[in-house]
């Protein structure tokens, strides 16, 4: 987990304004007010958190005036630094001209391509998103042969292999060529203007493309890609603390005329694994509850059953929706009657339902799969608003929906804001919209427009307690205020069982989803979690009458156990700074699953194969949850099934970088079999 350096009394909010400004005049005056030389890394991290020093679109006025900045700053600690830690600041300032000179070099790149020399601005947006729909074609094809090999497919290591004879994990590839596409056209906006006074982005109508113009269209989402590239990894610089080197063109073998340097950055930070390994854990989850609902044969007789007589169209799709975003936020959204973006969630979940119907609707007679099929789909606004009447929803709601889910300058991407607007309507690629999990869609939305999911009160602590109270394990909730300066301690759940106390604290958070700028705040908030639950152990060290009270009786134990839970898939495997941290479907699974199985998706087929036993005898024991809070069964699973490749490529023809990604390994079955063994 990344370590959160104290920066003492220094105002974060106050030395980026400084930053912002270019203002050495401002930030000599922040820094005399501080602390700074008592923790000058924490220091140098926070001025490498300031985007505002990032030059993205060459600016010689900006970075002439960065420069100056940074010369003032290093002359000023000169004086106050240690050797090694002047060296280091250095080197970490020096990264912004490095990023700078990239983002340059990569611009400079895709305006030497065909497709900017050859094709007009409409023409080679249109030929980029034909481009996409041909190779979204190509891996469903993979898929398809992959499904029809014969052997079990495992959730969450389904692998295809491509052209290149390397295999890859087709949901990883799919986000990452979806990402290109968007930034592809936020570039092409940019480059011609195509906003609107909202900030959305309003392409050209159709343009007829001709095979040569898709053709070469592929190099701009080539060139998208390496900028995401390299726009992830100088985050995980600037946020993380990920480690670079710059060689020089003299340090390289035969190296081209023009090269200027290579940057090689250094291993993944241990967070970027972790966040990496959640969200594979949620893929599978929800991966595993669609398939467990579609072969719910009861359930979906009721379902079916309901909908004939409401004559619902999505009733199915609503309920598997709904039923998601409830376990994501672990309170039934039903009853949540807040507006978020205008809109409540079971009213999201009616746009997203109706907006899906009204585009497969729209499908060509000719797809072989509507669902998965990928097409470019054009229509106008009144019959979208006209058919998400139909199913319900208000007028000026359904505009708001369509507002909401429009993209703009500010998207995350594509699958959250699906709905392109083109001159006279909109244009959305099918597969994108199709093969969405809704849930994700609606959190992210609302999340990347700073919108935050109300608190729900004890839903996590609730069902904290209840699992352990089912098992006959005692769990309380428990409050007491003292006097200052102590103040109140607050327990979320106390559980007593076989003379160890456990002290579970609850936090209901967002997954970062591999940016790291969320996983630098989510770290962040570890942190505070540690301080906090060291506080809740003292609170009952040096009043040991509160346990008592909480259980209503005299009790003993030999032993507190501090855990954090979260609502989502996020755990740590072993302690940290001697805490675990857990979440609630790893404890529920616990208690619910002996075994752990591999399903077949094939609603034909109702056997499964065991693989591993979690309770070892007939009921579970305190020695075998401590085993599980230490080594997840899930998390090592995940681990096992993350991989790193590493790959050399020019950004330019200036720039060479080499990297080591993250990536998804294809296990079988027998290597799970293998893993569990070793366990």
């Amino acid at each position: 987990m990344l370590k959160i350096n104290d920066t003492y009394v220094l105002s974060e909010k106050a030395i980026h304004n400084a930053l912002s400004k270019l203002s050495w005049k401002l930030l000599k005056k922040e820094m005399d007010k501080s602390l700074w030389h008592k923790n000058p890394m924490g220091f140098l991290e926070l001025v490498m958190r300031s985007d505002s020093l990032v030059n993205k679109r060459e600016n010689e006025d900006k970075q002439n005036k960065r420069n100056l900045l940074f010369t003032e700053l290093l002359g000023y600690a000169t004086h106050t630094l240690k050797k090694n830690d002047l060296n280091e600041f250095e080197k970490k300032l020096g990264f912004f001209a490095i990023a700078d000179n990239c983002f340059s070099e990569i611009l400079k790149f895709e305006g030497q391509l065909s497709a900017l020399k050859d094709l007009q601005p409409a023409t080679r947006l249109w030929s980029v998103m034909n481009w996409f729909i041909r190779d979204s074609h190509y891996v469903e094809k993979k898929i398809e042969e992959t499904f029809k090999g014969g052997k079990p497919i495992l959730f969450g290591s389904l692998s295809i292999t491509g052209e290149s004879g390397v295999p890859v994990d087709p949901s990883a590839y799919h986000i990452q060529q979806v990402g290109a596409l968007g930034s592809a056209i936020l570039m092409e906006s940019h480059r011609c203007n195509w906003f609107d006074g909202d900030g959305n982005v309003v392409i050209p109508d159709t343009v007829e493309v001709s095979e040569d113009d898709i053709f070469k269209s592929g190099s701009i989402l080539y060139n998208a890609n390496i900028w995401a590239l390299f726009d992830d990894l100088q985050e995980q610089v600037r946020y993380l603390g990920r480690g670079f080197i710059v060689r020089d063109k003299d340090e390289h073998e035969n190296p081209p005329k023009d090269l200027k340097f290579g940057i090689e950055f250094g291993k993944n930070a241990q967070s970027k694994i972790l966040d990496h390994v959640a969200g594979q854990r949620n893929f599978t989850r929800e991966t595993s509850n669609f398939f467990s609902t579609k072969k719910d044969l009861k359930l979906n007789n009721l379902l079916d059953a309901v909908a004939f007589v409401t004559g619902s169209q999505y009733l199915k799709e609503h309920h598997h929706a709904s039923s998601s975003l409830s376990v994501l936020l672990n309170y039934g959204i039903a009853e949540d009657d807040t507006q978020y973006e205008g809109l409540t969630l079971t009213e999201w979940i009616d746009g997203f339902c109706g907006l899906r119907g009204f585009c497969t609707n729209l499908h060509s007679s000719t797809a072989k799969n509507k669902y998965l099929s990928a097409e470019l789909i054009t229509f106008s606004e009144k019959p979208l608003i006209q058919h998400l009447q139909s199913v319900g929803m208000e007028k000026e709601k359904s505009i708001t929906f369509i507002k909401n889910i429009t993209f703009h300058r500010k998207s995350r991407d594509l699958f959250d804001t699906p709905l392109i607007k083109t001159s006279s309507g909109f244009v959305i690629v099918s597969d994108i919209l199709l093969g969405s999990v809704i849930s994700r869609s609606i959190a992210s939305n609302i999340l990347s427009r700073k919108g935050e999911f109300k608190p729900k009160g004890d839903g996590l602590e609730n069902t904290v307690k209840e699992i352990f109270n089912s098992n006959g394990i005692e769990a309380v909730s428990y409050r007491r205020k003292f006097p200052a300066p102590e103040g109140e301690y607050e327990y979320d759940t106390l559980a007593l069982w076989e003379e160890k106390l456990f002290v579970f604290e609850c936090k209901n958070r967002w997954l970062c989803e591999g940016r790291p700028v969320a996983i630098y705040n989510y770290s962040k908030q570890v942190q505070n979690d540690i301080k906090q639950v060291d506080r809740l152990v003292a609170g009952l060290k040096a009043h040991p009458e509160m346990v008592s009270a909480a259980f209503g009786r005299a009790v003993s134990y030999d032993e507190i156990i501090p855990c954090v839970v979260g609502g989502l898939p996020y755990a740590m495997p072993e302690k940290y700074s001697g805490i675990y941290f857990t979440d609630i479907s790893i404890i529920s699974r616990f208690f619910s699953e002996r075994h752990f199985k591999v399903e077949y998706g094939d609603s034909e087929r109702s056997d499964s194969i065991s693989l591993y036993d979690q309770w070892e005898s007939d009921t579970p024991s305190v020695t075998n949850f401590l085993k599980t809070l230490a080594r997840p069964v899930q998390v090592a699973l995940a681990l096992s099934a993350t991989d790193f490749r590493t790959i050399e490529l020019a950004i330019s023809p200036s720039i060479y970088l080499k990297s080591e990604l993250i990536i998804t390994k294809h296990l079988d079955l027998d290597d799970y079999k293998e893993l569990i063994r070793s366990m």
